[in-house]
């Protein structure tokens, strides 16, 4: 048998939308990246980094609604007695004409202008022609007009200048704004665009709201949603021997040993292309390899094929004759890698009587114990050696240098100040540290090494008899996984 383990990991693009509702004329922008969207610019993508180090798309779709306008008109009889409110302004007779600003429906401005005509008639009209949901309403005669009460006829009794009844006849019409959408469901790369209101929209950019004017002068909103479904790619691999029989169906592709590697395009669940990469690898003989990093000194060997692999012999090649399951020969390359040992050294060079001093795994070392040898543990569990000299001259600047490990707990408290891995370095001044009294200057510069570990891994086949012992425990096909502590030449433990 041969068992083949897939494991794909794919990090997650991530998407925003930045939407904002203004009316025209009000100055509303936003930066997104390095470009300003605002009413001359009000659409288009940015392309971010998120924190898995992917593209963020970002779409940006302002939407400026338009102001509306309405026209209050009237004609009547002079000394009829007519007068109508708009907004908070009162006009008749004696102030005919005039602009009001009110707020229509979407909540921006709803521009009216009253023009009333007094004639010596006894028969007014008061007519209005507006789009549905502006706001507007009048007052005839005590009775309230407005999109709910459009039409009727009011008597003002002795409403003319010769005292007789004026007749106001009033007709106000309320155009309806329309609503409509634009659907489009498609696959990736199909390249479709659509254009409304001078705005594309397509893959980069697939929703929106668009406010157009229709034949009546009235609003017309559009919603734009557009659907692009992805399409999938998927690869088969295979690595056997020369006549195991391995063969795999595709769609109605035969893959095998006589058409080992190819392309097949099939139709995933959304519709769109699904492409299948098959990629077959059919071996003359089995081959296995032999892998260790670890450290100089851990001790570790492996007998592979009667010959001891270790830090001396570390490269190889073992042939296990008839050693698959197949009878042929097993080829075993052996590599092992030793990376050498880290240590850290805790050195300063100041000035006598400067008062320096340094805790290394609680013992203070200064002027009195300038040496010393300390070993602490790092984040694995090992020992990280280091040495500590110090060393006291007359001149008035000091330097103070580490070298260890990531993880090994290493600080130093300097002037006050402490210095570890998130702060390895500064520069600290002691004021009259030296035995003159004159300041005494630090340069802190802390260097942490990364530690290592090692990994044994091996390939091969079932039935090969390979086997690698490590730290005394066997590893083989009944015992395939597991985890040994070694110890390096330093005394530190090596994980493997």
């Amino acid at each position: 048998d041969s068992t083949v383990t897939i494991d794909l990991t794919f990090n997650p693009v991530s998407t925003g939308t930045e939407t904002a509702v203004e009316c025209t004329g009000s100055g509303y922008s936003v930066i997104v990246g390095a470009n300003t969207y605002d009413e001359t610019n009000p659409n288009g993508v940015e392309t971010l980094t998120n924190y898995l180090g992917c593209d963020s798309t970002v779409n940006i779709n302002l939407t400026f609604n338009p102001t509306s306008t309405g026209v209050e008109g009237y004609i009547g009889e002079e000394g009829d007695g007519y007068s109508v409110i708009v907004g908070t302004n009162t006009y008749d007779e004696t102030n005919p004409t005039g602009t009001e600003v009110l707020t229509n429906y979407l909540g921006c401005d709803s521009l009216v202008t009253i023009d009333l005509i007094f004639n010596p008639q006894g028969v007014g009209t008061e007519t209005y022609i507006g789009c549905v949901g502006d706001g507007y309403s009048v007052i005839v005669n005590g009775t309230l007009y407005d999109e709910t009460n459009p039409i009727g006829s009011e008597t003002i009794v002795g409403g003319t200048v010769l005292g007789t009844d004026s007749i106001v006849n009033i007709e106000l019409t309320y155009h309806p704004t329309s609503v409509g959408s634009e659907d489009y469901v498609g696959c990736i790369g199909d390249g479709f665009s659509i254009t409304i209101n001078g705005n594309i929209y397509d893959e980069a950019n697939p929703t929106g709201t668009e406010v157009l004017t229709n034949y009546l002068n009235c609003d017309s909103t559009v919603t734009i949603n557009l659907t692009f479904n992805p399409e999938s790619a998927e690869t088969i691999t295979y690595t056997g021997e020369e006549g195991d029989g391995f063969t795999v169906t595709v769609g109605t592709d035969t893959y095998d040993e006589s058409n080992p590697s190819g392309t097949t395009v099939l139709t995933n669940y959304l519709g769109c292309d699904s492409t299948v990469v098959v990629d077959l690898t059919f071996l003359s003989v089995g081959i296995g390899n032999e892998t260790y990093v670890g450290c100089q000194g851990d001790g570790y060997f492996v007998d592979v094929n009667g010959t001891i692999y270790d830090e001396s012999n570390p490269i190889g090649t073992e042939t296990i004759v008839g050693g698959s399951y197949l009878g042929t020969d097993s080829i075993v390359n052996v590599e092992l890698t030793f990376h050498p040992a880290t240590a850290g050294n805790e050195s300063y060079t100041g000035v006598e009587g400067d008062g320096y001093s340094v805790i290394v795994d609680g013992t203070t070392y200064d002027e009195a114990n300038p040496t010393g040898t300390e070993v602490l543990t790092n984040y694995l569990g090992c020992d990280s050696t280091v040495t500590i000299n110090l060393v006291f001259n007359p001149e008035g600047e000091g330097t103070e240098t580490y070298e260890g490990c990531t993880g090994d707990g290493y600080s130093v408290v300097v002037n006050g100040t402490t210095y570890d891995e998130a702060n390895p370095s500064g520069i600290e001044v002691i004021v009259g540290g030296t035995i003159l009294g004159t300041d005494s200057t630090v340069t802190i510069d802390l260097i942490y090494h990364p530690t290592s570990s090692g990994s044994e891994n091996y390939e091969g086949c079932v039935g090969d008899g390979f086997s690698v012992v490590v730290n005394g425990t066997t590893y083989d096909e009944t015992n395939s996984t597991g985890t040994e502590v070694l110890t390096n030449f330093l005394g530190c433990d090596g994980y493997h």
